[in-house]
């Protein structure tokens, strides 16, 4: 029945089976004229054209006619009625490249305490947009780059073009928080689980734009205890993903905010990376090899979150522009850099040590053109030809990178008609899945700090009751490594948002921070669920690089009354045994009646110090100030509870923070000559001895010739010149004077492979001869003319020559690198004088001077007299040996003498 002045709605659906034109009559029956003849009447007619035959004239995967006039499609909760997706009224163009992006998001109950939401922020989303704008892909318009809608609620912007905002035209929603995403075991192999993303779906699938809109979620995390910043979905099968692309994919930037990671620019660069997935590209383009410093691209894991670094800043997010030369690890050039010229002259890139993870901080340089330290070795020497493992990555496998590392340039490569874009496989997108371990855990590494970040610290929800307000203090910080000032601004909202006094600039120092008290409020006129976004905005006055604190202003009913700002802190690594800089947790009143507090205690290796007293004045706010104070190696876990007289207490705040122990400090205790083990001057060219701790991680025996220049990483200068070493380990040095260091003072340092440094000052004399000893004895270190060793079972027959082993000779008649071995035609010779005494007479000296072949090693070739001052034979037995070198007595030896043969 039809009531007097009502109306009814018929869909009809048109299904063609086949490419023709069809009709269709219908008539409408009713009882309102006994005649059928005068029943009204009409036609419908539609033509079947095949999918391909859409024209898309800018190729971005949308029909011209879809982007012109819009488009019917199925939608409905059981995608049984028709909605119309009015393409052209959100800015679709159909002679520029479109991008549509649905973004819904989780958020945690306002009614329960540690509120908070996963809402796209503004500012992140318009530095994306502003990168798409700028791609390089040509369009019919004659204008490049791509126009990005992202769909984040009724604020975001809609058509960037206009900076319309989404408004009442929004389908973006927030749906209950689950921490952990999808249930992960760990393998690498293990596909993601699609299930949590497909249930929450629904809302999206209602909307009827999966034909045109890319799908995205943000979340907390991935999987329990990670911190991996998303993950996109498509084939498992790599051809098979890059010929169809997809159109699903999660943002997961939850652990982040705990360690102070989750900036605009991370969020930003990790929308543009998974949707890179979507689009067909790998972390090495159309390869899965990790962090190639050839590949200048969001997609690359090292400049993802932190940026491209561009005229010496790092804040720029891009896919690649440039066709770079490979990069073969076996023979990189290490004076050319990138070797890409004019076109990334501006430029720089990023490097792993070898040896190196994926998971350590990555070298950088603001030149890629210029010469590039790729094997890092300890010297900083820059060679022409080297081997080096430079991205030091491994591919989604796990199997190792490849060892020449292409290029690829991305923005030509995009496939826009991914997925279910266009409609193509939208039939059958939900069945495909691709193994996570692309993303998986890989983006944990949170220690990448740029040349230059800003970063402001807020909630990330408050819930507030009608008519209620609080005050919360947000926080700018300068998390990059060099100084910068930054232009604040917070736009208010009327009845909700009263930023108060801010700076126009404000200047930083790297790792300083300044707080600012907002206000926020909810009408008394607000109904039960409105949300506002109140956003501080910080901007850098030298560069395009910003951060914004947005808040989510939620209105709820029956809130707890303590608004804790961080249910959870993760403090990240420390030394154990220091203390870490307090980090501020503020809590707040957010009821109608005072709130009393009966305790705050704290557990684990944490300490507390807090202004909140015993009682807290309805929309009052305190602050706890936390330090983490590391007692032993390893994950160090406490919580704070706050017992107050609400519902809900007592409210529980979990910490976290990471021990590491710290490296030894090395220590020199003495200096000692070689040969005699006793303290004093050293000479140029001599062999001595380090005693100390903590000196060498390891222990290192000089195997061949030149002798190293490290032992285990540790280096030494002696007067500001290289030594070279013989041994070490953790409590002993063996080592040369280098030849370059002249008499006098001359300060030493030496530095362990973790930095650490031991500094002193070592005498240095113009000779510093020292005798060497068999072990145990006052024996002499000797060789006979017959090349056996003299001792009381092998002595020297009088008139016989022996060699006497020494070190400390000074410098000697010809030019030595120090650690080279010593020439053995001509040999070299000592230039101060030798002589030697032989049981109080004086003895020929044959030669005095370098060991041939060796490196430090002098000896003097003696003759033994024949007889004694009296003339009569030399007797057999043991005679005091003194050798002198300019002047300088070495320490008395003896020699074993024989009869005469």
């Amino acid at each position: 029945p039809i009531a007097p002045g009502a109306s009814c709605n018929v869909q009809i659906r048109f299904n063609p089976t086949s490419l023709f034109a069809f009709s269709a009559n219908y008539t409408v029956t009713s009882n309102a004229d006994a005649n059928p003849a005068s029943n009204p009447t009409g036609m419908v007619t539609g033509t079947a054209i095949a999918p391909k035959a859409c024209p898309d004239a800018d190729g971005d995967g949308l029909c011209d006619d879809w982007e012109q006039n819009g488009v019917f499609v199925l939608g409905g909760f059981n995608q049984d009625v028709y909605v119309f997706v009015d393409l052209p009224r959100m800015g679709a163009d159909p002679r520029h490249k479109d991008l549509f992006i649905h973004a819904d998001w989780l958020e945690s109950d306002p009614e329960k305490p540690g509120y908070h939401s996963h809402q796209p922020r503004l500012n992140s989303m318009k530095l994306a947009t502003d990168a798409y704008a700028k791609g390089l892909v040509t369009n019919p318009d004659g204008t490049p780059g791509v126009t990005l809608h992202v769909d984040c609620g009724p604020d975001c912007v809609m058509n960037p073009k206009t900076g319309e905002t989404w408004g009442t035209r929004s389908y973006a929603s927030s749906l209950p928080e689950i921490q952990a995403f999808a249930n992960l075991d760990g393998s690498t192999n293990i596909p993601y689980d699609w299930t949590q993303f497909d249930t929450y779906s629904a809302a999206f699938n209602i909307t009827g734009r999966k034909f045109a809109f890319r799908h995205v979620m943000f979340v907390h995390d991935q999987a329990l205890n990670t911190s991996s910043s998303g993950v996109a979905r498509g084939s498992s099968n790599r051809a098979d993903f890059l010929s169809k692309g997809a159109s699903d994919l999660i943002v997961s930037l939850g652990s982040w905010d705990a360690v102070g990671q989750h900036t605009d620019l991370a969020e930003a660069g990790t929308l543009m990376h998974e949707t890179g997935h979507t689009l067909s590209l790998e972390h090495g383009g159309r390869d899965e090899s990790n962090d190639k410093p050839n590949y200048l691209t969001v997609m690359n894991y090292n400049f993802q979150t932190a940026g491209l670094i561009v005229n010496k800043r790092q804040s720029v997010i891009d896919y690649s522009r440039f066709a770079l030369p490979d990069l073969d690890e076996f023979h990189l050039n290490e004076t050319v850099g990138l070797n890409g010229g004019s076109a990334i002259a501006a430029y720089g890139t990023a490097w792993f040590c070898p040896g190196a993870k994926s998971s350590s901080v990555p070298m950088k340089t603001n030149n890629a053109n210029g010469a590039i330290n790729w094997d890092c070795d300890a010297a900083g020497k820059i060679v022409t030809q080297t081997a080096a493992d430079i991205n030091a990555a491994y591919t989604s496998t796990g199997q190792p990178s490849a060892t020449v590392l292409k290029s690829f340039t991305d923005w030509d490569k995009l496939l826009f008609a991914g997925g279910a874009i266009g409609g193509q496989g939208a039939g059958d997108i939900a069945s495909e899945t691709v193994s996570s371990a692309s993303e998986y855990n890989v983006e944990s590494a949170v220690n990448n700090v740029p040349l230059t970040r800003v970063h402001v610290t807020a909630p990330s929800g408050i819930a507030l009751t009608p008519g209620g307000s609080v005050t919360v203090t947000l926080l700018v910080s300068n998390t990059g490594s060099l100084a910068d000032s930054y232009t604040l601004s917070a736009p208010a909202i009327a009845g909700w948002f009263t930023p108060g006094v801010l700076p126009g600039t404000v200047t930083l120092q790297p790792g300083a921070s300044v707080p600012f008290r907002v206000t926020l409020s909810a009408p008394a006129t607000a109904k039960v669920g409105d949300r506002r976004i109140a956003t501080l905005f910080a901007a850098s006055t030298v560069g395009d690089l910003s951060d914004s604190g947005q808040i989510v202003i939620v209105v709820a009913k029956n809130p707890d009354p303590l608004a804790i700002a961080s249910t959870g802190i993760n403090f990240g690594s420390k030394d154990a045994g220091t203390q870490s800089s307090p980090t501020a947790i503020l809590i707040a009143n957010t009821g109608q009646t005072p709130l009393s507090i009966a305790g705050i205690s704290i557990t684990g290796d944490f300490t507390q110090t807090t202004d909140c007293g015993s009682s807290l004045a309805p929309g009052a706010s305190c602050t706890i100030m936390v330090t983490f104070v590391p007692t032993a190696g390893g994950v160090r876990s406490g919580r704070i509870t706050i017992n107050d007289n609400s519902s809900s207490a007592p409210h529980v705040i979990t910490l976290q923070g990471t021990a590491t122990i710290p490296a030894p400090v090395p220590q020199v205790n003495a200096t000692v000559n070689a040969a005699t083990q006793v303290a004093g001057s050293q000479s140029p060219g001599a062999l001595f001895t380090l005693y100390g701790v903590n000196m060498a991680s390891g222990q290192t025996i000089a195997a061949s010739l030149p002798l190293p220049r490290d032992v285990k990483g540790t280096t030494l200068t002696i007067g500001g010149f290289p030594a070279a070493f013989t041994y070490g380990d953790a409590n002993q040095i063996n080592a040369q004077i280098p030849f370059e260091v002249q008499p006098g003072p001359a300060d030493f340092q030496l530095q362990t492979a973790d930095g650490h440094i031991a500094a002193g000052t070592i005498q240095i004399a113009a000779v510093s001869p020292g005798v060497f000893l068999i072990p145990g004895t006052q024996h002499a270190a000797a060789g006979n003319q017959d090349y056996s060793v003299n001792m009381t079972a092998k002595p020297a027959a009088p008139g016989s020559v022996i060699t006497l082993y020494y070190t400390g000779q000074g410098a000697v008649d010809q030019p030595i690198a120090t650690g080279a071995p010593s020439p053995s035609s001509p040999p070299a010779r000592t230039i101060a004088a030798t002589t030697v005494t032989f049981g109080g007479q004086p003895a020929t000296v044959l030669f005095s001077g370098m060991t041939p072949t060796l490196a430090g090693l002098a000896q003097a070739n003696i003759q033994v007299p024949a007889t004694l001052a009296n003339g009569s034979p030399l007797p057999p037995g043991e005679y005091s040996v003194i050798l002198t070198v300019g002047g300088v007595a070495a320490n008395p030896v003896n020699i074993s003498v024989g009869p005469a043969q």
